[in-house]
């Protein structure tokens, strides 16, 4: 079969994709509009000059393989900084080369490999998907990758026993240390407290620092909390006015109640809290109905903070 193939604005790069059809057992197809003079030859009455025509050629038939594999970045020296195991699912043949396809264990790395035996060249393509929720547990290891898919690194992959050589990193790849961190860190959340959810699709650099804030919490660290001062209230106030006689005082208090935060649209509960104040100035208010309010407010160059425990009184320290 012959035929002429019309480069219209609309889709100039039509003779590209035909080649790729062709060479690579990619799909195509052609409009009557981008085609003409086609001439079959074939036995009579089955062949014939047709004009134009409407056609479409492949896909050549996919085969399905079954074949482990690593991606692999390394350094300019040649030491590994990174890899990833991969699976190889699919190959296609085409009248010029291979294309292979796979992707990492999760799906979320697609790897298409397309190898031209007879002069020994490849062309290595690696895209991100994440299309599908998964726990940060779960995509650490792909994040971990991607944190070093970047120059000035170089990315090879293996196929059974056989790795190409190293090229550059594909482009848009790569992901920031802090998004790598911040899954360490929910990760880590979710362990202690027993409480799994996804790794966030979108998230602010608030929940970043909060989910280092969390992580300190239950690492046994104090850690700063907003507020300017602390609401007492005692009927017996000449206790806390002794308490506090020698300025500066300490004061380290509990109510019991729980303490909760709020990480990428999830509440976490972690547990009762009390407050701490290193140094402290008393400020006393009135009294009603024999109670008595004071306002504990940190000295200068202070601040209030609050750690994870199980006290349940009040209790001064001077």
């Amino acid at each position: 079969m012959q035929f002429t193939v019309v480069v219209g604005d609309e889709q100039p790069d039509i003779l590209e994709r035909l080649g790729a059809a062709l060479e690579w057992g990619d799909e195509i197809e052609l409009l009557p509009s981008q085609v003409r003079d086609v001439v079959i030859s074939a036995p009579h009455g089955f062949g014939g000059n047709l004009g134009s025509g409407h056609l479409k050629i492949g896909p050549a038939n996919e085969e399905e393989v079954d074949i482990g594999g690593r991606l692999m970045l390394e350094d300019p020296s040649g030491r590994r900084v990174a890899s990833l195991p991969i699976q190889w699912l699919t190959r296609v043949a085409g009248t010029k080369g291979v294309t292979l396809r796979g992707n990492d264990l999760l799906g979320v790395l697609e790897v298409q490999l397309k190898v031209i035996p007879a002069e020994r060249r490849f062309a290595l393509n690696l895209t991100a998907t994440w299309s599908r929720p998964l726990l940060p547990g779960a995509v650490l290891p792909i994040l971990r990758f991607q944190r070093f898919a970047l120059p000035p690194y170089l990315l090879s992959v293996s196929l059974g026993d056989l790795t190409t050589k190293p090229v550059p990193v594909p482009d848009r790849l790569w992901v920031a240390d802090d998004v790598v961190q911040f899954a360490v860190n929910l990760n880590e959340i979710q362990s202690r407290l027993g409480e799994s959810f996804p790794m966030p699709r979108r998230w602010t650099q608030r929940d970043v620092k909060e989910s280092q804030r969390v992580i300190d919490l239950l690492n046994g660290k104090r850690v700063a909390m907003e507020g300017s001062h602390i609401n007492l209230e005692s009927p017996n106030p000449d206790v806390i006015r002794e308490a506090f006689r020698e300025s500066p005082g300490s004061l380290r208090a509990s109510n019991g109640d729980l303490l909760t935060t709020r990480i990428a649209g999830h509440d976490l509960e972690l547990g009762r809290y009390s407050v701490y104040v290193p140094r402290a100035e008393l400020v006393e208010g009135d009294t009603e109905d024999g109670v008595t309010k004071f306002k504990v407010v940190p000295s200068s160059g202070t601040s209030i903070e609050m750690e994870l425990d199980s006290i349940h009184e009040i209790s001064i320290e001077s």
